[in-house]
């Protein structure tokens, strides 16, 4: 049962409709890529690139934010052993770099502001 107030869940948990649309739109373009490999066209390899470091990049920031309110919510005793809820604050930063995700800010912003696709191979795809 959530004992929380919707309003005092509102302040700790960050609004995720716009990220849950986003992984949604993004997973349909994937699934119908890969029905399909081979009519897939550059530009369209290009935009889901775009979409997929786009996901990328706010899944990071929300679970990032999510992770903090948590101990925020929890207290002190959330950093004991036993609950091992620090794990989930650790383990999403570190994750997170090795696909980097400043690497994936400047591919969304090079595409929206230079309209310019990443790479089809790079270091970081």
């Amino acid at each position: 049962m959530n004992r929380m107030s919707s309003t005092a869940s509102e302040a700790f948990w960050p609004d995720s409709s716009g990220p849950r649309r986003s992984c949604a739109k993004a997973s349909e373009k994937t699934s119908a890529a890969l029905e399909h490999p081979n009519l897939i066209t550059p530009e369209q390899r290009g935009e889901l690139a775009v979409l997929l470091s786009a996901v990328k990049v706010v899944a990071v920031e929300v679970g990032i934010q999510v992770t903090a309110n948590l101990f925020e919510l929890t207290g002190g005793r959330s950093t004991a052993r036993v609950f091992e809820i620090d794990r989930y604050f650790r383990d999403l930063p570190t994750q997170s770099l090795h696909d980097p995700v400043a690497q994936k800010r400047l591919q969304v912003g090079a595409y929206y502001l230079r309209g310019e696709y990443p790479l089809a191979v790079d270091w970081y795809s």
